[in-house]
């Protein structure tokens, strides 16, 4: 039995097709594992494959077979029943000692229900492109800190204040171009003195004038700045509220949902373990008695 040429054939359509059968057995499918990242973002995994053995794929594909014939140099016919032969010899010997090997590609193991399943070989490579690719370690970049002398000019930035003057520290010439506020001129403080009897001419000739009507509206911002603040905060405490109802709705769905899964953790455990392993470590893992 040649189980060196039948595994390398193997090794190579499954490689080049992601894809191949194995007569009467199953066939082997390669994979694709995307990049992970790890630690929290902080490393990256490079992508991969992993071959897998799946015996419901019954389906021939002729693919073996061809490979086969151009190995041996023999007929179509001919090389089809000399494959059947080692595949026949391979069964067997799975049969007899509950594994069987084929060289540089993996083992053959039979389950107690009478399934086989497939581990392959740690320095088999299924995925060529991807080869001595290692995990890459991603380094975050930090702003650097502002030295003293940046943080002293941003403090000598001038401010303009609320009428639009700029406020610069004093003994600073105004730049070229720049308006210079007018000063008040406070030199003069006296009050002129009118005569009486002007006075009483301008009260005169101001009772035929209607006085200017008072703005009887209050300021509207005087007004509507409580107002609008108040209805601000109370808009505030109904989105807190929402939140936190949200949030304890959140919490109280999975305090449920962890309960019931403890409560039915033995007949959930064969879906649970279908979803979260695959065959070969759900074997790994009864053999080991976990």
């Amino acid at each position: 039995m040649d189980q060196i040429l039948l595994s390398s054939l193997l090794q190579k359509l499954v490689i080049d097709n992601e894809k191949v059968c194995l007569p009467g057995m199953g066939s082997f499918v390669a994979e694709e594992i995307p990049s992970v990242f790890l630690d929290g973002g902080k490393s990256i995994t490079p992508p991969g494959r992993r071959i897998l053995f799946k015996s419901s794929l019954m389906l021939n594909d002729g693919l073996l077979e061809t490979e086969y014939a151009a190995a041996k140099e023999l007929p179509l016919p001919q090389a089809r029943e000399m494959l059947m032969e080692e595949i026949a010899g391979l069964r067997g010997e799975l049969e007899e000692k509950e594994e069987a090997e084929l060289p540089g590609f993996g083992v053959f193991r039979k389950r107690e229900a009478g399934q086989y399943f497939f581990v392959t070989d740690r320095n088999f490579v299924a995925a060529p492109d991807s080869y001595g690719l290692e995990t890459l370690t991603l380094k975050i970049k930090t702003e650097p800190a502002a030295t003293e002398e940046e943080n002293r000019d941003i403090e000598n930035i001038p401010k303009k204040d609320e009428s639009g003057t700029v406020d610069r520290p004093s003994g600073e010439p105004h730049a070229e171009g720049e308006d210079i506020p007018e000063q008040e001129d406070r030199g003069d403080t006296s009050v002129e003195t009118l005569p009486a009897d002007s006075l009483s001419g301008e009260a005169a000739s101001g009772e035929g004038k209607n006085p200017e009507p008072e703005n009887s509206l209050p300021n509207q911002e005087a007004v509507g700045g409580p107002v609008s603040k108040q209805a601000e905060t109370r808009e505030e405490k109904r989105k807190k509220t929402r939140i936190w109802t949200t949030v304890l709705w959140i919490v109280g769905i999975l305090v449920i949902a962890i309960l019931l899964v403890y409560i039915f953790r033995d007949s959930l455990r064969p879906l649970l373990e279908k979803i979260l392993y695959s065959r070969e470590e759900l074997d790994i893992l009864h053999r080991s008695g976990l």
